[in-house]
């Protein structure tokens, strides 16, 4: 898939560098996550190595939305569409929400499912209190989306950045119940896996609010003539 990326990036016409720069950014990631991968299974499944496994594939989520978004948008200089104190709350969500994910591949690691045999060592923490710190952390990036929603309502933000956080708020919800469903009733394996699908949306999401604080106007080419077209003349009388 990435490959393709590649090609229909360099075929397009005009060709964009930018888009090529981003279609090869996520062909290395891929390429150094195949490493990874090839030591995790080395070292037998240690849970430092599969965390940092899932993190470098959430990169490779974040660079694909990115490329995913410049697909639509023009390559001039991006123009930001709200002030700056909306922006750097929307980076502060963004930075918790990166917490939120990093100490989640903790809490998974402490688990339970160890993912080939319980003989596979786990991370030696306290589970409950690692996900109490996760808990703690996912209503922080709630609390965070809800105030800049209110934020961008109260600034007349246009209705792209007020949607996308209308949806990172939805997404959380939904991450959330999953969340203490799982938490209440002894984490089986399959809301293990959905939580974590959960924790890709989430940081989808999150890269959405991000991209929707700015806009890159698509280049229109000039229509030959119109610029010698003469002004209507005025009626006489």
């Amino acid at each position: 898939a990435v490959g393709w990326a590649i090609i229909a990036a360099r075929s397009a016409k005009p060709w964009r560098r930018s888009l090529t720069r981003l279609g090869w950014t996520q062909f290395w990631v891929v390429m150094g996550n195949a490493v990874l991968g090839g030591i995790v299974v080395l070292v037998g499944l240690n849970p430092y190595t599969v965390a940092a496994h899932f993190l470098l594939s959430t990169a490779l989520l974040t660079v694909a939305m990115v490329t995913w978004q410049r697909v639509r948008e023009g390559d001039f200089a991006p123009r930001p569409l709200v002030g700056k104190a909306v922006s750097q709350l929307a980076w502060l969500l963004a930075v918790v929400a990166g917490l939120l994910v990093a100490v989640g591949t903790v809490v998974t690691g402490a688990g339970r499912h160890a993912g080939d045999s319980s003989d596979v060592h786990r991370i030696p923490i306290d589970w409950k209190m690692i996900t109490q710190l996760h808990a703690d952390l996912a209503w922080a990036v709630v609390a965070l989306t809800v105030a800049l929603w209110f934020v961008l309502k109260a600034v007349d933000a246009p209705i792209g950045p007020l949607h996308r956080a209308r949806d990172l708020f939805l997404v959380l919800m939904g991450q959330g119940v999953i969340g203490y469903v799982q938490y209440f009733t002894d984490t089986p394996e399959v809301l293990v896996g959905l939580h974590m699908f959960g924790s890709c949306l989430v940081w989808i999401a999150v890269v959405r609010v991000l991209l929707s604080l700015r806009e890159r106007p698509v280049a229109v080419a000039p229509v030959p003539g119109a610029a010698e077209q003469p002004e209507p003349a005025a009626a006489a009388g």
